[in-house]
């Protein structure tokens, strides 16, 4: 069925190609040249993708530049012979955005030598839109940047969190985005540079200032100083789509979750605002 299986045709273990493809999480083999030689059920579907298209594909083809120069460390670690854990926010085939814990795993021969390695990625997307949902997640939220689950200080006991990312990693400095609230623009770890507007400069102060956490629309409006109406309603919701459009355009990731007629959450990279942040909102 697939190469890395091959050997076990004709065997009592080719139950396990069965078992693999049962399974919710996904499940992949990748040699040294960075090949797929084997994807199971879940695999394909996440991606898309057929087992005739799949197979043989390289990790470049199949993640993308941005994608893979991302996971290119972890995937260095694994064939050095180091298992490798990580969070990632990847998107689905279907558009939709899903929150991942991927396993790196090196496959080591009898005589030593890595031969490639083993892919384990599970699915914690509706862990995460639950805490979110209930307002489980304050000080907490996934960092797409440098791929952990960034918390502050007073959150770094919380067995929750340690539950749900087995590790929690505080970022470095040169992880760190920044927010110049003055002039409106956001800067990225490399020194790119997005204009903001002085709507969206302020809607990104709230939402960063409760990260993980969902805020109503209701509660967004007032602190914007609308008139709360259908108009108010309309004017945050093009306010909304624009800013998300332009974030994404800029890096390619998921900074804010909507939650339909509800409201909205912060969950992005971590940044820095250069103003002190107050904030009114009700919880």
């Amino acid at each position: 069925m697939t190469d890395l299986f091959k050997k076990l045709k004709g065997t009592e273990t080719i139950p396990l190609i069965a078992i693999a493809d049962a399974l919710p999480c996904m499940i992949g083999y990748w040699d040294r040249d960075l090949r797929c030689k084997f994807a199971n059920r879940a695999y394909l579907e996440w991606f898309g993708r057929s087992p005739d298209d799949l197979l043989g594909e390289s990790i470049q083809d199949l993640l993308g530049k941005r994608l893979f120069d991302l996971n290119k460390p972890y995937i260095s670690g694994a064939l050095t012979g180091v298992k490798q854990q990580f969070e990632r926010t990847l998107t689905k085939a279907n558009g939709n955005i899903g929150y991942t814990l991927a396993n790196y795993i090196p496959d080591i021969n009898t005589e030593g030598a890595i031969t490639g390695f083993y892919v384990l990625v599970s699915e914690v997307t509706p862990v995460i839109e639950t805490k979110i949902a209930h307002n489980q997640t304050p000080g907490i939220f996934l960092n797409t940047a440098n791929d952990s689950i960034i918390a502050t200080a007073d959150k770094a006991d919380d067995p929750g969190i340690n539950s749900l990312s087995h590790r929690i990693l505080f970022a470095s400095e040169n992880s760190k985005w920044l927010l110049d609230t003055d002039k409106r623009y956001l800067f990225d770890p490399n020194g790119r540079v997005l204009h903001l507007t002085s709507t969206e400069t302020d809607i990104l102060t709230l939402l960063i200032y409760h990260c993980g956490e969902l805020v109503t629309r209701a509660n967004i409006i007032s602190a914007l100083g609308f008139d709360y109406a259908i108009s108010a309603i309309t004017r945050l919701n093009t306010q909304m789509s624009r800013l998300r459009q332009k974030l994404y355009k800029f890096d390619e990731c998921l900074f804010i979750q909507t939650w339909r007629n509800r409201g909205y959450a912060y969950i992005g990279p971590q940044i820095i605002s250069t103003r002190p942040i107050h904030s009114s909102v009700k919880r």
